[in-house]
């Protein structure tokens, strides 16, 4: 197949990757329309023009273009456009299958899963074993060209003065490092974070919404999550299940995870804010850039530089003024954060929980800082401790950086991607449950 149709217009995060990604198949020689979905009307027919029966793949980021309900329908009886032409359509899943447990019975017919996090896809294999699947293609990072926004006077101290003889930009190509980023000493922040803070607090409701024998079961997976921190919430949240209802079945499993997402939300948000938390709370000065942070408990609030909330490109120039930056797992445990690769691209050093797969790719303490969420208050003292040795760092920062350059971009996901359109490979089919 040599034709893509994409999606943009809804989530901007989503619509920035799709943005790379298609760059990259474009630059592999396929032909690539981005429907926009808040202008349905103005792409369709460009849309119609542009599709080719059994020449043509959709490549999807959650469920974009495939959700229920959607225009791309050729009948009252529910067929897909995309099943009408023939097309397979690569879903690739930023969350966990069980924010879209209700989507699942009303997919085109040559759907194919594409899973993130490696737990992901096992949890999709058990409970969606009736689709096709791409296992585990992890999100990918952007390097920025800091010359296209970069001023001298956004430099740290002692790098804002321009030379004599020299332009601006003659003066900031000077100081680059030989991969192409500003080197640690000349970035004014000392730790930044990208993305929103919601406090845990607002999930009381949809814990207390069943009365207090409920809300006394969730808290209890929500306890057990955190003091086993290493524990998806899937397998938890079973074990509490198991504990009060032996006989529970596969099927009211699934439905009861998919009515758990409020414990994901909750572990997710309140890790998030403690990460940050202890930094301030131990005098690091932490930049975040995302909303809902002026909600976050700490007793230091002097110490948090609140960015507000800022677009994809704007968080990857943050990361680029950053010595360091923090990533927060989203609770993948087998998997990786866009913002782990945006960072080692961007020549910031990586402070981040671990995973399963990030240990396989990254070295704690010799090209970022894996913390332990179990330890997580001993991470301030290993952040003070490098940003007092620059040398150090920018060794590590560059050490990550050749590691991402070499594998985690967005060429090299749509290289990947593309064995599977052209059927150079083939996906894992579909099979009966059991």
């Amino acid at each position: 197949m040599h034709r893509i149709v994409m999606f943009c217009g809804e989530i901007e995060t989503q619509e920035y990757f799709t943005a790379r990604m298609r760059e990259e198949f474009e630059r592999l020689g396929f032909l690539v329309y981005t429907f926009d979905l808040s202008q349905p009307a103005e792409s369709l027919n460009g849309l119609m023009r542009f599709i080719r029966t059994g020449d043509t793949a959709v490549v999807s980021f959650n469920y974009h273009g495939i959700t229920p309900g959607d225009i791309f329908r050729l009948d009252d009886d529910g067929e897909w456009l995309w099943d009408g032409i023939g097309a397979p359509c690569y879903n690739i899943v930023v969350d966990h299958p069980y924010y879209y447990d209700r989507f699942m019975p009303d997919m085109p017919r040559n759907y194919i899963h594409i899973s993130i996090d490696r737990f992901h896809d096992a949890y999709f294999k058990r409970f969606y074993p009736e689709f096709a699947r791409i296992p585990f293609l992890p999100l990918a990072g952007t390097k920025l060209d800091p010359l296209s926004f970069l001023k001298a006077e956004d430099l740290a101290e002692g790098y804002r003065e321009i030379p004599a003889g020299m332009t601006e930009r003659e003066y900031l190509q000077s100081i680059l490092t030989d991969r192409g980023y500003l080197p640690v000493e000349a970035r004014p922040f000392d730790v930044v974070f990208t993305g929103n803070y919601t406090n845990p607090k607002k999930f009381d409701k949809y814990i207390e919404r069943n009365g207090e024998e409920y809300a006394e079961f969730y808290r209890g997976i929500i306890k057990d999550l955190i003091e086993h921190s290493d524990r998806t919430v899937e397998e938890v949240a079973e074990a509490h299940i198991r504990r009060e209802i032996p006989e529970v079945t596969e099927e009211e499993l699934r439905e009861t995870f998919a009515h758990l997402i409020f414990i994901d939300l909750y572990v997710r948000s309140y890790i998030r804010g403690k990460a940050v938390q202890v930094l301030v709370d131990a005098g690091l000065k932490v930049a975040v850039f995302g909303g809902g942070w002026d909600t976050l408990e700490c007793a230091r609030p002097e110490n948090l530089i609140n960015g507000r909330d800022v677009n994809s490109e704007k968080c990857l120039q943050m990361i680029e003024l950053a010595k360091c930056s923090l990533n927060v797992m989203p609770w993948f445990k087998d998997g990786a954060h866009d913002r782990i690769f945006n960072t080692t691209l961007n020549g910031s050093l990586l402070i981040s929980d671990s995973s399963i797969y990030l240990q396989e790719i990254l070295h704690d303490g010799i090209d970022c800082i894996q913390y332990d969420l179990q330890n997580i208050e001993e991470m301030p003292a290993r952040v003070k401790k490098l940003l007092a040795d620059p040398e150090r760092m920018q060794k590590m920062a560059d050490a990550a950086y050749d590691v991402a350059a070499g594998c985690h971009t967005w060429a090299n996901r749509a290289e990947t991607l593309a064995e599977y359109i052209r059927g150079d490979k083939q996906p894992i089919p579909a099979s009966k449950p059991e």
